[in-house]
C-alpha cells in the first residue's frame, strides 16, 4: 500500500469519525434540549418547587385578575393557572371572560379548580369560593383572613354597566337626602365601586391581544398589566416570570 493509499484511508477514517462525533453531539444536544423542555414544562407541578419560588418574591399580588379572550372549551388549563396563583401566595383571583360563558357554569369551574388543587397540594387544597360580582361578599374580610380563596368570575356586564349602576344609586341617595352633594368626590365614588371588587394588583391578559376587552375600567387605574399567549399554551414558568416582574417593579402611582 502506497503513501497515497494510506493517506486516503486515514482521511476516510477521519471523515467517518467526524460524522460519528457530529451525530453523537447532535443526539446529546437534542436529548439535553428535551430534558430542559421537560423541566420547564413540568416545573411547578410540585408544591415544594413553588414554595421555594415564593421565597424569592419581594412582594406578591393579593388580587390577580386574568383577562381571557379565547373561548374556554375546557376548564382544566384555567383551573391550573388559578391553582398556581394561589400556591404563589395570592388569595383573590378574578377571571374576566369576554365571552360571558363562565358565569353559566360556576360549579364546573370550581370542580376543575378543586381537582387541580388535589394534584398540586396532594390533599384537598384550601377552601375555594367561586362566585360572581353580584353575589360576592365584601372582599376586605376575605383578603385579611387568608382562610378562603376567592375566584370572582366577571363578564362585560360588570364593566361600564357597573359604573352606570353606581351612578344611579348615588343619584337616588342624593334625591332621598341620604347623601349630600358636597360629600361626593373621587374617594366616595372609589369606595362605592370597589366595595365588592377590589382593584387588582396584577392583571394578565391571555390570547395575544393588547386590550382589556371591556374589563371594569375603574379597577385598572394602577394595575400592573402583562400579556401572555393562550392559556392552553401556558406553562408554570410563564406565570412565575410575570410574578417576578411584578415583584421587582416600582409602582409610582403617577408620581
Amino acid at each position: 500500500m502506497g503513501f497515497a493509499d494510506i493517506l486516503a484511508t486515514l482521511c476516510l477514517h477521519s471523515v467517518h469519525g467526524v460524522m460519528r462525533l457530529k451525530a453523537s453531539t447532535t443526539y446529546a444536544f437534542t436529548w439535553l434540549c428535551s430534558c430542559l423542555l421537560y423541566v420547564v414544562k413540568h416545573r411547578g407541578t410540585k408544591i415544594e418547587s413553588i414554595t421555594c419560588d415564593v421565597k424569592t418574591l419581594r412582594k406578591i399580588p393579593l388580587h390577580t385578575t386574568f383577562i381571557v379572550e379565547e373561548k374556554l372549551e375546557y376548564y382544566e388549563d384555567l383551573a391550573r393557572v388559578v391553582t398556581w396563583t394561589f400556591a404563589l401566595g395570592g388569595h383573590v383571583v378574578s377571571v374576566y371572560d369576554s365571552k360571558g360563558d363562565l358565569k353559566k357554569d360556576l360549579v364546573g369551574l370550581r370542580t376543575a379548580i378543586v381537582l387541580q388543587q388535589g394534584k398540586l397540594f396532594g390533599t384537598a387544597g384550601p377552601a375555594v369560593q367561586v362566585t360572581t360580582l353580584q353575589d360576592a361578599e365584601s372582599l376586605d374580610a376575605l383578603d385579611k383572613t387568608g382562610e378562603l380563596f376567592l375566584v370572582l368570575v366577571l363578564s362585560p356586564e360588570d364593566g361600564r354597566q357597573h359604573i352606570v349602576e353606581t351612578a344611579v344609586s348615588v343619584c337616588k341617595a342624593v334625591l332621598q337626602k341620604r347623601v349630600k352633594i358636597e360629600d361626593i368626590n373621587i374617594d366616595f365614588i372609589d369606595k362605592k365601586l370597589t366595595a365588592t371588587l377590589s382593584e387588582p394588583s396584577l392583571a394578565i391578559v391571555f390570547g395575544g391581544l393588547h386590550s382589556s376587552l371591556g374589563y371594569p375600567p375603574w379597577h385598572l387605574r394602577v394595575t400592573e398589566i402583562h400579556f401572555l399567549p393562550e392559556i392552553r399554551k401556558l406553562v408554570y414558568q410563564d406565570l412565575y416570570t410575570v410574578f417576578q416582574k411584578y415583584a421587582n417593579c416600582q409602582q409610582r402611582l403617577g408620581t
